[in-house]
């Protein structure tokens, strides 16, 4: 994005934020004509206040996006001078480091494009003046002009609105998916589990201790049947030494009894 379409975005942003669904501060006009039959001269946005606060202020802009063009306004000051006094306050919205706040004219203010390009910075305040009211020519293209303007802000606020219905589908359809994978997966073990269970024989409860049963298998998996049958002999004369020691326990007891 060029500095101009910049300017004139915060520009408007600045002057169109909602008011907490009381609707905007203010109305902007871009390329404000001065009400001439033809070949007129226009304003390049002139913002006129709607709320009891601003007391239906009207404060005009004059867009600068290079040295080159603002030199010429200084040199022909009067495509601004035709409209100053019908205006509250005059600012000149200017690119970073273009304008010098000393060339600014006394009763003009200057906003300028901060470094980052993301926002607008007051370099000098403008004057307030009591403006004469506007001709009738004038307020006739002006109000043609601010009709086209809220359709432009209705048709930008609907396409953001779908814009974001269609992130939230998208979102949706994202988690959808996921769910649909998870379930898939979740499927896919259980199916894996079920054959485990039927060709090893080992059921395997809701809770179990996966560690142990894990070793075990794994434990008789790498074992040969030498090694198992081995271990089945030590088991079993482990057992049979605790019979005997258990045969010969009970016989002294017996032999208390007598």
């Amino acid at each position: 994005m060029n500095d101009t379409a910049t300017l004139y975005k915060l520009l408007r942003a600045r002057y169109e934020q909602n008011g907490r669904g009381r609707g905007a501060e203010w109305i902007t006009i871009r390329e404000a004509p001065d009400g001439s039959a033809y070949g007129g001269r226009s304003c390049d946005l002139v913002a006129i206040g709607v709320w009891a606060k601003t007391k239906s202020q009207i404060i005009g802009h004059e867009v600068k996006s290079s040295r080159s063009d603002w030199l010429k306004e200084l040199n022909d000051p009067a495509k601004s001078e035709a409209f100053l006094s019908y205006f509250n306050k005059f600012y000149i919205v200017a690119s970073y480091g273009i304008v010098k706040v000393e060339e600014v004219r006394g009763s003009w203010g200057l906003m300028e494009l901060a470094k980052n390009g993301k926002s607008l910075k007051i370099r000098k305040q403008a004057d307030l003046f009591t403006p004469k009211p506007l001709t009738t020519r004038m307020q006739a293209t002006w109000f043609r002009r601010i009709a086209s303007s809220v359709e432009d802000v209705a048709a930008r606020r609907l396409k953001e609105h779908v814009e974001s219905s269609d992130k939230e589908l998208e979102d949706l359809a994202a988690v959808t998916r996921e769910l649909h994978t998870a379930k898939r997966d979740y499927n896919d073990l259980k199916e894996q589990v079920e054959t485990f269970e039927l060709a090893s024989g080992v059921k395997i409860p809701e809770r179990w201790y996966g560690d142990d049963v894990g070793a075990a298998v794994r434990a008789l998996r790498s074992s040969s049947p030498e090694d198992i049958k081995s271990e089945i002999k030590k088991m079993r004369d482990r057992l049979q030494r605790m019979l005997d020691a258990s045969e010969e326990t009970i016989e002294a007891l017996d032999s208390l009894d007598a």
